[in-house]
């Protein structure tokens, strides 16, 4: 199935991405894969912390800003296996109501 394809949008997607290969996060339509306050988990693991923040800093956060995602948390996994670092980027589209895409819940 395609992306395009779905019927309806989703309330939750949880993305797998891997340092080494985190471009196809931007080919991805979040705005229109996700329904009204639907949500997007990215989970980033690499071999160092500082590689996971630079794949949320640089890849991750401009992706879901352009999608109007607000960011709400990240989380930093422990006892991942094979990977010895782990962060989950939680990203929620807002209802029309709630304002700016460009806010971040402090």
């Amino acid at each position: 199935m395609e992306l395009g394809d779905a019927s309806q949008p989703f309330d939750t997607v949880i993305a797998c991405v891997d340092a080494r290969s985190a471009d196809w996060v931007g080919d991805i339509p979040w705005a229109a894969l996700l329904g009204p306050a639907g949500a997007v988990a990215f989970i980033t693991h690499a071999r160092t912390a500082n590689t996971c923040d630079s794949v949320i800093r640089d890849c991750l956060a401009p992706v879901a800003q352009s999608a109007h995602l607000i960011r709400l948390d990240q989380i930093t996994l422990h006892a991942v296996p094979a990977q010895p670092h782990a962060t989950v980027s939680f990203f929620i589209r807002p209802l029309p109501a709630v304002g700016s895409p460009n806010r971040e819940w402090p």
